[in-house]
């Protein structure tokens, strides 16, 4: 049981990272719009149970900021915090206006996001890659402010 314990302590505190670079970098996150590229607890799966992302996700709502989102797949059974997450087909529909895009999946096609056009829906610039799937230099090349988790 302690390797259980103290993976649940890992885990959430990786959430808490993300949350707290996110907050030092923009200060306050009330009137931000956050998007979210992934819901589901991990990629090919609909499942949103235990989801990091939809953990982050309900921090950002309650910190005062609104949040778009994109999944593929991922079917959410939390019908108050879905009410207040909007959803779209595409990730770059989900980006449009964004101060900031959290990669909360590892979802394959978030691996060869178009950077130049996610930047051009974007309004702000800050790229969170919570699942170190892209190539840094190249975000940062096209403009990003690219922060990743444990680099």
């Amino acid at each position: 049981m302690p390797i259980v314990e103290a993976s649940f302590i890992v885990n959430d505190r990786a959430r808490k990272r993300v949350v707290e670079r996110l907050e030092q970098i923009v200060e306050n996150l009330s009137g931000k719009k956050v998007c979210m590229l992934g819901l589901a607890f991990k990629n090919n799966t609909d499942d949103t149970r235990e989801s990091a992302a939809l953990v982050l996700a309900e921090h950002f709502v309650n910190a005062g900021a609104s949040v778009s989102a994109y999944d593929p797949k991922a079917k959410m059974y939390d019908e108050e915090l879905a009410s207040r997450i909007q959803r779209h087909g595409c990730p770059y529909r989900a980006s449009e206006g964004a101060d900031m895009v959290v990669i909360a999946t590892e979802w394959d096609e978030f691996r060869s996001l178009d950077l130049d056009r996610l930047k051009q829906k974007m309004e702000g610039d800050i790229l969170m890659d919570a699942r170190n799937i892209l190539n840094h230099e190249e975000a940062e090349r096209k403009g990003f402010r690219y922060f990743r988790v444990g680099k």
